[in-house]
């Protein structure tokens, strides 16, 4: 009998432990996968044609791998690249290089299934000073949202 309540009390504590957590994920992992356009934000400032980004993507690789999905208003082709992430910064940057003159520096932001780019309008070569689209900064927010394939993948 004392054994039968010994090993019932055990079993209640080990049910009753805590289950250990899984391990978050970093930046580097969120980003891997495909994503598409959703938006453009550029807070009142020039907005391209409507349709102009429709169709664009980027697939992020391991390796630091870029894969960009091309518009037909803006791309002919997918062009590959390389895109670095600094999550150290007080805002998280990413740097990239798609095809043979396309580079920029951005900041970024991954919340779950939503990847936003923060762009300067102003040069490919200028990172903005904050993640928000602004007419007078001159930047840009473009939104992106997993590929519904990789955000069953994901989970």
């Amino acid at each position: 009998m004392r054994l039968f309540l010994l090993l019932c009390a055990t079993a209640g504590l080990l049910l009753a432990a805590p289950v250990p957590k899984e391990k978050a994920k970093t930046d580097a992992e969120l980003i891997l996968g495909k994503w598409e356009f959703e938006k453009f934000d550029s807070a009142g400032g020039p907005a391209p044609p409507e349709g102009y980004f429709a169709g664009m993507g980027f697939e992020f690789k391991k390796d630091n791998l870029l894969t960009s999905t091309p518009p037909t208003k803006l791309m002919e082709k997918a062009e590959e690249g390389t895109y670095e992430l600094n999550t150290e910064a007080k805002l998280k940057e990413l740097d990239f290089s798609v095809g043979k003159e396309s580079t920029g520096k951005a900041l970024y932001e991954i919340d779950g299934d939503t990847l936003k780019i923060c762009i300067s309008q102003q040069s490919s070569k200028v990172r903005p000073a904050e993640l928000k689209a602004d007419m007078t900064a001159q930047t840009t927010v473009l939104t992106f949202k997993r590929a519904k394939a990789d955000q069953k993948k994901d989970k």
